[in-house]
């Protein structure tokens, strides 16, 4: 049970990340990417997002990560998911650091041509004073990082950084965008008013575009979007998925539920 718990823990945290470097309906974030854009030197790009010294208004950021996926086997049937992330990040006076997490993740088909499959999945999380707290299946379970840290214990840490660290993108972007310059993307912008977006496209890598938007109003971070779509085939199966994670500011807080209905394992 605990390793199944701490597997679920690793994919709600996950999921978000997945094609973002990011609960369902009206929570879900929308990032406006919309725009006239015109290629631009990524050089200059770089040197533009450095100059502004991005920061970032409120006290945490919310991102949302939608994917479709569809794979088809010959003669064998198909199967179809579709999965909704939203995340909320919460730092308070003294640094410390709250998580939320929302999944919905549905999907039919036929497995493997034996019976009709069907999957739904809704899970809520939390993460605070280094206890995570997970509810699904009408389950209420937390568990603690301990020490000495176990391997699991490592991994969530490890995701829980990542996620931490994509949030100091001051210095990150700039240098992300040269990346991607060198290896061949393609770097746009758009300006209106005191608001300039940035769009990259990668080249195609493994059957795979991603689109990723940058928006800086008034020389603060105001958004980031990923738009992802992957078409591969092989040995009679081919797997489609389109996929999109949004970012912005969030300067709201994070509710936590009765902690002590919660069962530790």
């Amino acid at each position: 049970m605990k390793k199944v718990f701490k597997g679920l823990l690793a994919g709600a945290l996950v999921l978000p990340c997945a094609f973002a470097f990011v609960g369902c309906g009206d929570n879900n974030v929308h990032v406006d990417v919309s725009g006239n854009y015109s290629k631009v030197d990524a050089t200059e790009a770089k040197t533009e997002i450095e100059n502004y010294g991005i920061s970032f208004e409120g006290s945490g950021l919310r991102y949302t990560s939608v994917s479709d996926v569809k794979v088809e086997v010959s003669s064998l049937g198909s199967f179809s998911t579709k999965a909704t992330s939203n995340v909320w990040v919460v730092f308070d006076e003294q640094n410390n650091v709250t998580y939320k997490v929302e999944i919905n993740m549905n999907g039919d088909g036929a497995a493997m041509g034996i019976a009709d499959t069907k999957i739904n999945l809704n899970m809520t999380a939390y993460m605070t004073n280094n206890t995570i707290y997970c509810e699904y299946n009408g389950q209420k379970l937390a568990h603690t990082l301990g020490s000495p840290v176990e391997t699991e214990d490592e991994l969530l840490e490890n995701i829980l950084n990542s996620i931490s660290s994509n949030v100091e993108m001051t210095n990150f972007m700039p240098q992300f965008i040269q990346y991607l310059s060198d290896s061949g993307a393609e770097v746009k912008k758009a300006e209106n008013g005191t608001t300039v977006k940035y769009q990259i496209t990668t080249s195609e890598q493994a059957g795979m575009n991603v689109d990723m938007y940058l928006v800086v109003k008034d020389g603060n971070f105001a958004g980031f979007k990923t738009e992802t779509v992957m078409t591969q085939s092989t040995q009679g199966m081919t797997m489609t998925m389109n996929a999109t994670a949004d970012m912005e500011n969030y300067t709201g807080n994070i509710t936590l539920p009765d902690l002590s209905s919660y069962t530790q394992i």
